[in-house]
């Protein structure tokens, strides 16, 4: 088996992205030679369920979602980054959450 040689050997892309890390993490990157991508905590949505005392349809009604999607959260679909923010920001204050929401809900009617 032949060696790959430059950019395409998957081991000196680790290496390089590797030596990046360390880099980043020293503050001797360069500005604006990377980019740093932050995602929200995981949130459990069987366990927030279980945290409000709410079933899927209020749940879903409350904070203006589909029951479709939160039934497929709970079967093990992934939020992706958007939602997943979105049920951080319940779990760490659903009441004012979903004061919000009802509040742009009334405007919207009136």
């Amino acid at each position: 088996m032949a060696k790959r040689r430059g950019s395409d050997n998957l081991g000196d892309r680790l290496l390089k992205s590797a030596e990046q890390a360390v880099e980043i993490a020293k503050g001797t990157a360069k500005p604006g030679s990377y980019q740093v991508t932050r995602f929200p905590p995981r949130v459990d949505v069987a366990e927030l369920l279980a945290e409000l005392g709410m079933k899927q349809t209020q749940f879903a009604e409350t904070y203006c979602l589909s029951v479709h999607t939160v039934r497929g959260w709970l079967k093990g679909k992934q939020p992706d980054q958007t939602a997943a923010a979105f049920l951080a920001t319940i779990k760490a204050d659903p009441k004012r959450v979903a004061k919000a929401l009802r509040n742009t809900k009334t405007a919207r009617t009136n």
